[in-house]
Parts: C-alpha cells; sequence; structure tokens
C-alpha cells in the first residue's frame, strides 16, 4: 500500500516506526477502518496510528489473547482484590504492558456483554485504540490510547459508569489493583467519576458528550472528553461553565476563521481530578463523516489554516494527494478510500498548533462512486 501513501506526509524513518507499530496489531486491522494523526505545522513526513476493534471479532479476540499469553507466559502474584486486572511488576516494562492488555481484554469482554452498560452506551461496540509513533514520551509504554463513541441514548446520570470504564482501561487501583501502594495523589476511580460529572452537567446544556478516553501510554492523571453538537456562538459559553483556564479568545478566534459554514465543531476537554486543564481541542468535521467528504468539502478550511500559518504547504499539498481512491492490486483488485475524519485546532496558552486525523478502509471494487 506505500503508493497509496503521499510522501509529504509519510516518510523517511518515520515511516519506518509507523511500520513497525502497524505490525504490532495483525492484518485483519486493515480489513476495517484506520486511520493517522498528522501534525500540519511540522516539516517531519510523521503520523501516529489508529484501529478501531470491534467487540466480538477477530481483533477483539486478539487482544483478548494477548492477555491469556501474558497470563499464562510471566510469574505474576494477583492481588487479592483483583476484580479484572493482574498486579504488574512496577519496574518491569513487560509487566506493564501485560496489565495494560487485561485491562483491555476486561473492557472487550463487558463491550460484548448483552445488558451491560458498555454494550448499550458504545457506539457499534467499537474500540478505538490510538498508537503513539511519533515521539513517545519518556517514562512512556507502548500500550494505545483507548477511545469510545457514545450513543445519542447515554445520559448524564450514566457519567459514573463511563468513568467506570475508563478507570477499567487505564488500570485505576479502585477498579483493577494494579498497584500494591499507590501514591497518595493517584488518582481513583472516583476522582474522575466526580471530575467527569461537573464537567458533564456543566457541558451538556451547550453540547452533548460524544466521545470518551484515555491515554493508557501515557499519563494516567487524566482523560479525554469530547463535546459535540455544538454552536459556533455557544462555545465560549460551554468554556467558561465547563472552567477551562486557558486564553478564550483565542480559542474563539480560532472557531471565527476556521470553522467555516458547513463544518461541524466539537471542543475536546482533558479532565482530571482537579477539573479541566489548560489544553484544549477544536475539533472541526464535515456532515456525513470522513468517507462522504471529498477534497473539495476541505479545500476552504485548509486554505484557512494555511493563511494563519498553522498548516504547511507540503501538508496542505499531501493532504489533497492523501483523499480518494486508490486501486490495490493483489490476488484481487481492492480499493483503499481515504479521506479526512477531522481536523483539530489545539490550544495551550497562546500557542496553537492543527492536526489532521485521517480515516481509510478497504472497499469493494464495485464502490467506485466514491470517486
Amino acid at each position: 500500500m506505500r503508493m497509496a501513501f503521499p510522501p509529504e506526509l509519510f516518510g523517511g524513518a518515520h515511516w519506518e516506526r509507523l511500520l513497525a507499530r502497524a505490525a504490532e496489531v495483525p492484518a485483519a486491522a486493515l480489513e476495517s477502518a484506520f486511520g493517522f494523526e498528522v501534525n500540519l505545522g511540522r516539516p517531519e513526513p510523521a503520523a501516529d496510528f489508529c484501529i478501531v476493534v470491534p467487540a466480538g471479532g477477530e481483533l477483539a479476540s486478539h487482544f483478548m489473547e494477548l492477555a491469556r499469553s501474558d497470563v499464562c507466559g510471566a510469574t505474576r502474584t494477583a492481588s487479592p482484590a483483583r476484580t479484572g486486572c493482574p498486579r504488574a511488576d512496577a519496574d518491569s516494562t513487560a509487566g506493564r504492558r501485560g496489565a495494560d492488555h487485561e485491562c483491555l481484554a476486561a473492557c472487550l469482554r463487558e463491550i460484548a456483554s448483552a445488558g451491560t452498560f458498555a454494550n448499550r452506551a458504545i457506539v457499534n461496540g467499537v474500540t478505538m485504540l490510538e498508537y503513539d509513533v511519533i515521539g513517545p514520551r519518556p517514562g512512556s509504554r507502548p500500550s494505545p490510547g483507548v477511545f469510545w463513541s457514545l450513543a445519542d441514548t447515554f445520559e448524564p446520570s450514566q457519567v459514573g459508569e463511563v468513568a467506570r470504564l475508563l478507570a477499567i482501561a487505564s488500570g485505576l487501583q479502585a477498579t483493577c489493583g494494579a498497584r500494591e501502594e499507590p501514591a497518595a495523589d493517584a488518582p481513583r476511580e472516583a476522582d474522575w467519576a466526580a471530575a467527569l460529572r461537573d464537567v458533564v452537567e456543566a457541558a451538556t446544556p451547550h453540547g452533548r458528550i460524544s466521545q470518551a478516553g484515555t491515554f493508557v501510554g501515557r499519563d494516567r492523571s487524566a482523560v479525554r472528553v469530547i463535546v459535540g453538537r455544538l454552536e459556533r456562538e455557544g462555545a465560549a459559553h460551554l468554556l467558561d461553565a465547563v472552567g477551562w483556564p486557558g486564553p478564550v479568545g483565542v480559542a474563539m478566534d480560532a472557531i471565527a476563521s476556521c470553522a467555516l459554514p458547513g463544518t461541524r465543531l466539537a471542543v475536546a476537554l482533558d479532565v482530571g481530578p482537579g477539573g479541566v486543564g489548560p489544553r484544549l481541542g477544536l475539533e472541526l468535521g464535515m456532515p456525513g463523516g470522513w468517507a462522504d467528504a471529498r477534497w473539495r468539502h476541505w479545500r476552504a478550511v485548509l486554505d484557512t489554516l494555511a493563511g494563519r500559518g498553522w498548516c504547511r504547504a507540503d501538508k496542505a499539498r499531501g493532504l489533497k494527494r492523501w483523499c480518494g481512491l486508490t486501486r490495490l492490486f493483489g490476488r484481487r483488485m481492492h480499493l483503499l478510500a481515504k479521506g479526512i475524519n477531522h481536523v483539530k485546532i489545539g490550544v495551550r496558552k497562546d500557542a496553537v498548533e492543527v492536526k489532521a486525523y485521517l480515516g481509510a478502509c478497504r472497499r469493494r471494487a464495485a464502490d467506485m462512486d466514491l470517486r
């Protein structure tokens, strides 16, 4: 599939690192939708990697088997209070990764179980896994971030269930017993539930909670909450209501200039026990989803971003080359459909950076209407 990946977005040593990360998952991951995260302001052709894992499918079975292999192949002492995750050796990278595998497997089992909150509330039973490729943080481990889209039936009263699922994924002490003696300032499931409840209650009058997740391999002290169905004019009220500590004027300026007619606006918040953090994501999407949004729908947005100095010209060229269909020839012909899922304007203090989130999936050769 190399010819399907524009060199402006994927290349050099980063391409080899991307292949290495992609090799960690079975080929079945490419039978469904997968995607990439590209920073539009940086010169290097680099991208992070994302896959989707439907509950009960072949990919879910793969991750459950990883968890079983970890348990059978390593000696671990189980915590007496364990409810789903093994207690990993804090000094063992392999042990920590094994604990992460089991925590992910616990989530996948619950999503696949009829009658559970997770089974009802997660859209299509799909778990999204985000793998860091570009620059893992010092002390981080290679476990992917775990994210879920929430169904329209989600109610603010169910925020405790969301916190519990996030706690399982992240291995918090209250759910998994993943640490025998957690640090005094280590977050607990109850801490996340309280923080999330405050944000959900404050945000609900302005939009709806459309997605929640946590970066398992990074910092376990915060979760990502995305508020969708926002009106541009009401974004300032949302940021004030949830207590975002950043420069509202910078955020509103970005929204006013880049959230053009026809785009959908969502706001990504980092929430921890102390409230909403300083990082903010302003997500711009197109109605109908990435598979229906052709390049002409994104041209004006990318031109605006380039005019603000937030998108390099070579990255814009790469995005144009990315969007569309690529024929893949093997034993039979396949089509790889590629598009832009959304663009995120990140704001932290006065600094702004922009990322494009790209989607791809294989199509039948008969699906030529996507051209």
